[in-house]
């Protein structure tokens, strides 16, 4: 009977340890799912929180950009082809009469008499024939022209309405750069690196030695501006440049400097990038002498077409693109 009952207490003690095992596994197990589930909670709301300070950042830095970098490079340009074709006149502060009136009569004015020579010479439609002037007809007839088509005048143009027609043709034909002095940066790389550096302090209180993190966005700077620097070591040829221009004197030469957007990209120690060009104190126009006079060391809205003299050169430590003036307007 006791041999019975031993074996009887020892099977409910094995039931009872089983049970025990069971319910404390049970129970370890959801603890762990309970754990498992929080910590990915706690991270899927750590990712939301990143992704929405980041988006936050973003519309953050787009609403406090200049409202010219709020468009691309592209529509910049495109807006001012637009703008100068819309141009009726100018009121030239400098320009150089004999080459406007040489480069006018070059891209206009041969074709125009060549037209006319072939009308003139029986090489048309009588349509087209009949639409001359009175005073030609009698000219048609005959070949010998020469003598008086040397003494025959053209309608004549105003120098403000050549220049005009001049740059709007030489822009159509992509012969004039427009937008040197615009800033053509790709930031994503700098704003991903400063948003990590952010998400590193907000999430887990690490700062980072100042110096150091200089040291990378000072690079990622330069980076972001390649396009930019590059178009400027490798500007030639006409351009137009539009900007406020620093005016200062040396004995009789007004010099005109525009600084650069871009040079907020380089290291403050770095020299800046300038956009120059100098006109003699005796070829301002008059009406606008007084005007440059009184506007030394003072930043002038400006307006200049001229070809590039000068492009900056890093590796010769050249930051100056020195430009030599057609027209300031």
């Amino acid at each position: 009977m006791g041999s019975i009952l031993t074996s009887w207490s020892w099977l409910l003690v094995l039931i009872i340890g089983s049970l025990t095992v069971i319910v404390a596994g049970l129970r370890i197990f959801g603890i762990y799912r309970r754990y498992r589930f929080r910590r990915l909670s706690k991270f899927e709301r750590y990712f939301r929180r990143q992704e929405r300070l980041y988006d936050e950042m973003r519309y953050r830095e787009q609403a406090e950009r200049p409202e010219s970098q709020k468009k691309t490079i592209a529509e910049i340009i495109e807006e001012k082809k637009e703008r100068f074709s819309d141009v009726t006149s100018v009121s030239f502060q400098f320009v150089d009469k004999d080459e406007i009136e040489s480069f006018y009569n070059d891209t206009f004015r041969e074709p125009t008499i060549e037209s006319l020579i072939s009308e003139m010479t029986g090489e048309v439609t009588g349509e087209v024939k009949g639409g001359l002037p009175k005073i030609l007809e009698s000219k048609i007839g005959g070949r010998d022209i020469g003598k008086w088509i040397s003494t025959m005048k053209l309608p004549g143009t105003s120098l403000s309405g050549m220049f005009i027609k001049y740059q709007r043709e030489a822009i159509r034909r992509d012969e004039v750069t427009l937008g040197l002095e615009e800033l053509d940066v790709e930031l994503n790389e700098l704003q991903e690196f400063d948003s990590a550096i952010e998400n590193l302090k907000t999430s887990f209180g690490l700062d980072i030695e100042p110096t150091i993190l200089e040291t990378y966005r000072s690079k990622l700077r330069q980076k972001a501006a390649e396009t930019t620097f590059a178009k400027l070591e490798g500007a030639t040829g006409w351009v137009v440049i539009e900007g406020k221009f620093l005016i200062s004197k040396k004995e009789n030469i007004y010099d005109c400097s525009l600084t650069h957007p871009v040079n907020e990209f380089l290291p403050p120690d770095e020299k800046k990038i300038e956009i120059t060009f100098s006109l003699p104190v005796e070829s301002i126009e008059p009406r606008y002498a007084g005007n440059y006079a009184g506007s030394e060391g003072r930043m002038i809205p400006l307006r200049v077409f001229g070809k590039v003299w000068r492009p900056i050169d890093r590796n010769a430590n050249v930051w100056e693109l020195q430009i030599t003036p057609l027209v300031v307007y």
